[in-house]
């Protein structure tokens, strides 16, 4: 049947791309509203009135969502992403390399500062990240005990090189202004670190305080293509020479140049922090000197040497 001239049929109904009105909550435009006081059926969600749930919304939102409020009319919500905030990376996470480290090393009358051995030579080397020594310090020092003949045998330091030697108590300022504001690094730390503890403690009243270093610790993180971290063990694999083993100023220096290389390979492995660091080395509580007693247990008053 052909259609009439001048006559259009009415356009169809607009096809509804959205969800079935009937599957909506309850209560949310578009959907079936629930008639005063009754309830909604199991599963059914009945929701606040728009203007409120806007209103509502900066409370609810995560708080990655962003609302704007305009100067007068009701709540604009706005879906715009806040910009990504820096991680608080807290006071210790500082690059590397923007940190300066003393190398420290003592030769001493004994194993144990908590038992009253005493330096008898240290050596404070201020270096770069890379290894450059930056400031140096070494001097041997009067223990004001004897020094046992088997120590003598190993570190070649006697009573006559430190009979006129000046006491720890009259290097201590020059001790301290090396170690102010940089990183305690030595070969075995804790040792070095509790005979400059102890002996800084016993001159002044104060004990140092700060970060501190291992390049034991740091070699078996980054070295383990050897067994024996020992410093002669270390010395030998990156072809460093030391013609002053087990004196103070020459282990030092190892110890510096050992240091550089050390930071190269944490390089190789992207870790850039002291944060970092801490996290690949596992974090310690900081050190605090030992208390001991402030004469030798063994030393009888009368043994030492006269001055």
């Amino acid at each position: 049947m052909s259609p009439t001239p001048g006559f259009f049929p009415p356009p169809p109904p607009p096809r509804r791309t959205g969800p079935d009105p009937a599957q909506l909550p309850l209560g949310l435009e578009g959907g079936p509203s629930l008639a005063p006081g009754t309830v909604p059926p199991p599963g059914r969600l009945q929701l606040a009135p728009l203007p409120i749930r806007l209103a509502l919304a900066p409370f609810l939102l995560p708080p990655r969502l962003a609302t704007t409020q305009p100067a007068a009319g009701p709540v604009r919500l706005s879906l715009r992403a806040l910009p990504p905030q820096p991680p608080d990376t807290g006071p210790e996470d500082v690059a590397l390399s923007s940190l300066e480290y003393v190398v420290v090393d003592v030769e001493t009358t004994g194993g144990s500062a908590a038992r009253g051995h005493r330096v008898t030579e240290v050596a404070l080397l201020a270096v770069a990240h890379d290894g450059r020594v930056l400031e140096e310090f070494t001097t041997l020092v009067n223990p004001e005990r004897p020094i046992p003949s088997f120590i003598s045998s190993l570190t070649n330091i006697s009573w006559d090189m430190v009979r006129d030697a000046p006491c720890f108590r009259e290097i201590a300022h020059n001790v301290e202004r090396m170690l102010e504001g940089r990183v305690f690094v030595a070969h075995n730390a804790s040792f070095d670190w509790r005979f400059i503890s102890w002996e800084l403690e016993r001159a002044t009243g104060i004990p140092p305080e700060g970060r501190v270093l291992c390049t034991v610790r740091l070699a078996r993180k980054v070295v383990p293509e050897i067994a024996s971290r020992s410093l002669d063990s270390l010395a030998y694999f990156f072809g460093l020479e030391n013609d002053a083993r087990h004196r103070a100023y020459g282990d030092a220096r190892v110890t510096a140049a050992l240091l550089g290389r050390l930071m190269g390979r944490l390089d190789d492995r992207e870790v850039a922090s002291w944060a970092q660091l801490e996290l690949m080395l596992g974090r310690r509580k900081p050190r605090r000197p030992r208390r001991g007693r402030a004469t030798p247990t063994s030393m009888d008053p009368s043994e030492i040497p006269s001055q």
